[in-house]
């Protein structure tokens, strides 16, 4: 199983954030989004989780394109979630968590 992003195109107020942005996360690793501020990390990952529309481009989990949403988990770098635990911790967390396949 994987989540294919192909050609992802997003504009703000005619400003291209993201321009043909394509990669593929293979299940079961867990990925970290760095890059500068304004490089379009957060926008990334709200188009993948739904919670922003590409202007062009598709997000496919397992060749489909149907809620791809319902099976994304992003952890924000600012949470309130785990505010107890360093970010080393968070990432063990999250690595345990996706260590069963079947989930």
């Amino acid at each position: 199983m994987e989540l294919i992003v192909n050609d992802i195109v997003k504009k703000y107020n005619g400003v291209n954030v993201l321009d043909g942005v394509s990669t593929t996360f293979k299940m079961g690793y867990c990925y970290l989004l760095l890059g500068q501020n304004g490089a379009g990390k957060s926008t990334l990952s709200k188009c993948i989780a739904g919670d922003v529309k590409p202007d062009g481009g598709t997000i496919v989990f397992n060749e489909t394109s149907q809620h791809v949403q319902e099976q994304v988990a992003l952890q924000y770098q600012f949470f309130k979630s785990y505010q107890h635990l360093k970010i080393r911790e968070v990432v063990a967390l999250f690595t345990t968590l996706t260590n069963n396949k079947a989930e």
